[in-house]
């Protein structure tokens, strides 16, 4: 039921909007246009504003809680940005939700719109894995047990296939091929990406090598 009221009083505001435009002088077409512009522009500058607003409050909330405590895991989130990537998570979701009511009069626009916030997403979601990894890597280099260990290659390759399997999410949903048609697409390729990540790829292997010699 507040959900239905929200979004009757979101749609309400729209058209108050547009009527306002019209008793300036605009045509009923222009003013469809007109408002639809305006109010994308303020869809996206709340969204923004919100987005600012739980950064700075997601950041000051881990900042005192890492006074509190003797880890430093936590003081590594805070230097890999991670309040902020966690922040965008919710304007995201609620304009997500917002979108059909945003473009109501351009229907066509919708989808390309929810994909964009897909892609948002998908890419929200890498960030903050390899913040949470980069993080720990941090922790654990200060960590005596853990210096000589190739954490840092290990971070490196995780990255790789975050970022691989958010570019074949991000390729499927552009193209709405399925995610086995794109590897399928993707075996001719597959050469270059190897010769992309090579050294990534053997120092990985030439860390893990030096590693267990030291074991």
């Amino acid at each position: 039921m507040t959900q239905t009221r929200s979004i009757v009083s979101f749609s309400h505001l729209k058209d108050e909007l547009e009527l306002l435009l019209q008793q300036v002088g605009f045509s009923e077409k222009i003013t469809g246009i007109l408002g639809l512009v305006l109010f994308a522009v303020m869809f996206f500058i709340v969204l923004g504003l919100l987005t600012k607003l739980l950064s700075w409050l997601f950041t000051e909330a881990l900042r005192r809680f890492s006074l509190s405590t003797s880890s430093e895991f936590d003081d590594h989130l805070l230097e890999q940005h991670m309040p902020r990537y966690l922040a965008r998570f919710i304007p995201l979701l609620i304009g997500f939700r917002l979108i059909p009511l945003v473009f109501r009069e351009l229907p066509q626009l919708i989808e390309p719109v929810q994909h964009f916030f897909n892609i948002f997403f998908i890419v929200l979601i890498v960030r903050i894995l390899r913040a949470g990894l980069k993080a720990g890597r941090d922790t654990l280099n200060a960590i005596p047990t853990y210096r000589d260990k190739p954490l840092n290659s290990y971070v490196q390759v995780a990255s790789i296939i975050l970022t691989i399997v958010a570019g074949i999410l991000i390729f499927s949903l552009l193209t709405g091929k399925s995610v086995v048609a794109f590897l399928t697409a993707m075996g001719a390729a597959s050469a270059v990406l190897l010769l992309i990540f090579k050294d990534s790829i053997l120092g990985f292997v030439a860390s893990i090598q030096i590693s267990t010699n030291g074991w």
